[in-house]
């Protein structure tokens, strides 16, 4: 039996039945950036040593990386806030990656995105 998921809530009421496809979960959890974002404080002065912008609504940041050979995620981080309950669920998650591999491993691995 499949479970049942709604798409789109924002736009329509319709349920559709299936797995959550990449699409679907790169949309909620854009949602979920932008919503802990809400809580950064006056973040283009408070990390203006780290070069912050906004692009596609998220905050990320810049500096020395640029000319690195990385992803665009790895030179470019999404800047959260570290006590928002979004980051804690997020260092959780990363923290089972790596085979709960220790706090500065599970922190090392979040940089690479965050």
């Amino acid at each position: 039996m499949q479970r049942k998921k709604a798409r789109n809530k924002a736009f329509s009421n319709e349920v559709c039945e299936g797995p959550l496809v990449l699409e679907e979960m790169n949309q909620a959890e854009r949602y979920w950036i932008m919503s802990a974002q809400r809580d950064l404080e006056d973040w283009q002065n408070c990390f203006n040593d780290l070069q912050p912008f906004v692009k596609e609504g998220v905050v990320r940041v810049g500096g020395r990386l640029r000319h690195a050979p990385l992803t665009y995620e790895e030179i470019h981080p999404i800047l959260l806030p570290a006590s928002h309950p979004t980051s804690k669920l997020i260092m959780r998650e990363v923290h089972t990656q790596v085979v709960h591999g220790g706090p500065e491993r599970a922190l090392s691995e979040s940089h690479r995105k965050f």
